[in-house]
């Protein structure tokens, strides 16, 4: 008797048990209810006891010792069955939930990528498809995978392909090429760490490089601050007479357009000036004003820079003597010009040394009957 049919007795020996408890107590219905119910569902329904799921590659455990042959039995063709059996036996894999490990390889067989499935794939990254030629040989066919290899390339595999009558003919050799396409992966990766590193001393060469390069642009604009502090220096008291002596000379000017005015006209700018001199103040006289400088070359101890500063005197001094040349000559042109020129002078307490440069022997001795000039 089925182990069904003892169940089914067993709850119907219940049933008539609590029927006539049913008279007493109605809930026991329930109870019987559900014993009936339950006999009736197994009798429609008959269970099946579940089946273990089969065992295929994809779950094959290294301790059955047959595994391998469940991973052959996933390959689509003969070659593919030798290549996986050679390549298993070369670097001792092992089944480890659907792909073979071992200690310097991983292979997984029927890998799927988006919607393509290929052979073998190596490492997660080599994918291994083996050609039969009748399958591969067509032009049509050659141009998918063709098509097919560039999408995997794009999605970050490398790809060979090695003939199934290479594999048949010599499967060693078809391990060759693969130990030889990872080779160069390992090389290539070498490659880029060597490159990394290099890149990464060159990066900081270069870094260190332009740090140089803007220490040197500030250090420049320093040197250029100093160089034109220093010529401001040397050039100053070239500067100073030059705006002193174009003051004196509008004031000269300014003489002569007064003298060459009628009394009355005279008289009353005379007026005008003396009122205008009461309500502002203004210095006493152009002594209070001028303060002439002494020129004397520069003497540094920096070579380049004694040099530069020794130039800009020497272009200064040059200018100052074309100035007072012309000056001179004026005076010579224009003896009224000169007379004035040498009471301004007087007045301002210009130095006698460059009174002489300036004014002729007439000039000269009103300035000098004028002041004693100070240096």
């Amino acid at each position: 008797m089925s182990e069904l049919r003892k169940t089914i007795w067993r709850r119907l020996a219940l049933i008539l048990a609590l029927s006539p408890i049913c008279f007493l107590f109605p809930f026991a219905l329930l109870i019987v209810a559900f014993l009936a119910w339950s006999i009736y569902d197994d009798l429609k329904n008959p269970s099946v006891a579940s089946l273990p799921d089969p065992v295929t590659w994809r779950n094959v455990k290294p301790e059955q010792s047959d595994w391998l042959d469940f991973f052959c039995e996933g390959c689509e063709s003969p070659a593919e069955v030798k290549f996986l059996r050679a390549i298993v036996n070369e670097h001792g894999l092992a089944p480890n939930y659907g792909v073979l490990v071992s200690d310097s390889l991983k292979l997984s067989i029927q890998f799927v990528h988006q919607s393509f499935r290929y052979d073998f794939v190596i490492d997660d990254w080599l994918i291994v498809e083996i050609d039969g030629h009748d399958y591969h040989s067509s032009p049509t066919q050659k141009d998918r995978d063709r098509a097919r290899d560039a999408f995997s390339r794009s999605s970050g595999f490398e790809v060979i392909r090695i003939p199934a009558r290479v594999v048949f003919q010599d499967v060693d050799r078809a391990l060759r090429i693969v130990n030889l396409a990872r080779s160069k992966n390992r090389m290539s990766e070498k490659v880029k760490l060597a490159q990394g590193g290099a890149s990464s001393e060159s990066v900081a060469k270069q870094g260190d490089s332009f740090i140089s390069k803007i220490d040197g642009f500030f250090d420049k604009i320093d040197a250029t601050i100093a160089d034109t502090k220093l010529m401001r220096e040397v050039t100053s008291p070239f500067r100073k007479e030059r705006l002193y002596l174009d003051m004196v000379v509008q004031m000269v000017e300014n003489d002569q357009r007064i003298a060459n005015m009628s009394p009355v006209d005279r008289d009353s700018l005379n007026d005008l000036l003396s009122s205008v001199n009461d309500r502002i103040s203004r210095p006493n006289s152009l002594s209070d004003v001028c303060e002439w400088s002494k020129f004397a070359r520069p003497m540094l101890d920096d070579s380049d820079l004694q040099g530069r500063a020794s130039a800009a005197f020497d272009e200064a001094m040059a200018e100052r003597s074309d100035r007072l040349r012309m000056l001179r000559e004026r005076c010579g042109r224009e003896p009224g010009f000169a007379l004035l020129l040498s009471n301004r002078l007087s007045e301002a307490r210009y130095p006698l040394e460059d009174a002489c440069k300036v004014l002729p022997a007439g000039a000269l001795m009103t300035f000098l009957t004028q002041s004693t000039p100070r240096r």
